[in-house]
């Protein structure tokens, strides 16, 4: 052998494991029918193709495929090279591990083939194997969650959601997912629900990129919640650092088993409520790119909430006409749409349309048991019925729904409410019953945190006239219509 010589992988195995068999050059070449010659030539200088290497190991040694496949991978990492006849895959950083025997049943499996197609087949089977062990993850995850979310909340211990630290990947995505779906029902339980998700990712015991990539995954969740809260300053802040996390942690999953397009359409709901609607509409855009179809339908619903947004109803509905055949039998999106088009059809002045909008809208919420979205849905039928001519019912609308958002000190959407129904009183002569709602009712919305500046303005212009005996319908309906304009864009001014 000329100095400095370097043998390849293939050839000290078929070494090694001939001397580990007591056996000769000639007995191994009488066993495979080759000469002696050639057994020679494979161990010291021409590494023998995959197949030949399983034949003489397998096939006439004895040996297992598995334990000639180890001790090839062991050889390459010693050497620090590869053989010559094929490329050894590089090693996953997958956060979804194997076990022993699921790598050498695969093994076992890919060893009839040639190494390049061994290794090909190899990594098409692990994939295979990681993505049952997501889905299966998935499935225990939302039973775990179920059965926890089921319990009041004085009783939820935190401690006892999962014992298995292979599922808590799995659990902190499911309970940032069912965060979301809360808000529906109530921002607080949201809330709770998101920092329950940030506490189980921040237990992974998975490598660190894996579990900044999770991390950040699930604060856009909670992120959301506050946004759901009527606090986008503070969901502002947390989403810019959910995507610094995000990003750091990019190389911890190489599967992109977190699905990116949640972060996009996540984002651009942060965008749209502070009023950057260009960028809402890109980032939308880039959701729906990256999203499988199944979740264009949502996509779509979110394009038509920034169109409502931006107070173009014309636009609105055609997006939900677009949306449509999309959102199949889904009775949360179903809901969603009939209530956009309820909205947007009573901006257009189209009452007994919106008035069928309503009625679905409200039947699925029922049906669901939203009971933010039922809140919301009774002052939009405030709405529909003023615009129908029903004043008692109208009123009756209102005065429910403000009472909810007094609950929840929802304070922007108390402040719009009253205004709606401070326009229909004043039309209707109530101007004592309007006095008391200001200067009582509404005291608490002038120090809340979730009145931006032009708010402010504008309801202590409003104050102002109502104690000095000067309000108006015609007032009152300007401020409402600025309220309605301006939870979008803080920026607007009420022009007095």
């Amino acid at each position: 052998m000329p100095p400095g010589h370097l043998v390849a992988i293939g050839c000290l195995l078929l070494n090694a494991l001939r001397r580990g068999r007591g056996l000769k050059p000639e007995a191994l070449a009488l066993l495979a029918g080759r000469s002696a010659a050639q057994i020679r030539a494979w161990e010291y200088d021409e590494e023998p193709i995959w197949p030949t290497l399983v034949e003489l190991c397998v096939t006439h040694m004895k040996y297992r495929v598995w334990e000639v496949e180890e001790l090839y991978d062991c050889l390459s990492r010693i050497q620090g090279l590869t053989g010559r006849n094929c490329a050894h895959p590089a090693r996953s950083l997958s956060p979804i591990l194997l076990t022993e025997a699921e790598l050498q049943a695969v093994r076992r499996l890919a060893a009839p083939f040639g190494r390049m197609a061994q290794d090909a087949y190899t990594e098409a089977a692990v994939r295979e194997l990681r993505a049952a062990k997501v889905r299966k993850a998935r499935q225990d995850a939302q039973a775990l969650c179920v059965a926890f979310l089921a319990q009041a909340p004085e009783r939820r211990n935190p401690g006892t959601l999962t014992a298995d630290a292979a599922l808590l990947w799995a659990v902190a995505e499911e309970l940032a997912e069912r965060s979301a779906k809360a808000a529906a029902h109530s921002y607080k339980e949201a809330l709770k629900i998101a920092r329950l998700a940030c506490k189980t990712a921040r237990r992974v015991p998975d490598a660190e990129a894996w579990r900044l990539r999770l991390l950040g995954f699930c604060l856009a969740f909670l992120a959301n919640a506050w946004r759901v809260a009527g606090k986008n300053r503070k969901a502002q802040r947390l989403f810019r650092r959910a995507l610094d996390l995000w990003n750091r942690g990019e190389a911890g999953d190489p599967d992109r088993i977190l699905p990116e397009w949640r972060m996009f359409d996540l984002e651009a709901s942060v965008r749209r409520d502070g009023c950057e609607f260009a960028a809402a509409l890109a980032l939308l855009d880039r959701a729906k790119d990256a999203a499988p179809e199944t979740a264009w339908g949502h996509i779509f619903l979110k394009r038509a909430c920034t169109f409502d947004a931006m107070f173009e109803p014309e636009r609105a509905l055609a997006v939900l006409h677009e949306a449509e055949p999309r959102i199949g039998a889904d009775k949360e999106l179903l809901g969603l749409a009939a209530s956009l088009e309820c909205s947007n059809l009573c901006r257009l002045g189209h009452y007994p349309a919106a008035e069928k909008a309503l009625k679905a809208a409200t039947r699925l919420a029922s049906e669901l048991g939203n009971l933010l979205d039922l809140v919301r849905l009774r002052g939009l039928r405030g709405r529909v019925e003023a615009g129908l001519g029903r004043t008692k019912a109208a009123l009756e609308s209102f005065e429910t729904a403000r009472r909810h958002f007094d609950e929840e000190k929802m304070a922007y959407d108390y402040a719009v409410a009253s205004l709606e129904e401070a326009e229909l009183r004043l039309r209707l002569g109530h101007f004592d019953r309007v006095q008391r709602m200001v200067t009582f009712d509404m005291k608490w919305v002038f120090d809340a945190e979730g009145i931006h500046e032009g708010a402010h303005a504008a309801l202590v212009l409003f104050r102002q006239a109502v104690e000095g005996g000067e309000a108006t319908a015609e007032l009152a309906r300007r401020v409402h219509h600025y309220l309605d304009r301006a939870a979008y864009n803080p920026a607007l001014r009420f022009d007095g």
